[in-house]
């Protein structure tokens, strides 16, 4: 009897605990992603502007991948 009392209370409760742990673990991690992405827009975007100031002509559309671009 204490068994099956186990896997009727025990398992599930377990489980739910153990999967909202994973869940939320991915949560964050998507969360602290995109917040450095968005630190590292505004640091492009006030170097660009600093550039523009101190005289230097900056290219609109140049990318990585199309300067190593073949």
């Amino acid at each position: 009897m204490s068994r099956l009392k186990f896997v009727r209370v025990g398992l599930p409760f377990f489980a739910i605990v153990l999967g909202s742990a994973y869940g939320l673990h991915f949560f964050q991690q998507v969360r602290f992603d995109f917040r450095k992405i968005k630190q590292e827009d505004d640091n492009l975007e006030l170097l660009r502007s600093d550039l523009t100031r101190s005289g230097l002509r900056l290219r609109e559309g140049v990318t990585v991948e199309s300067v190593y671009k073949f």
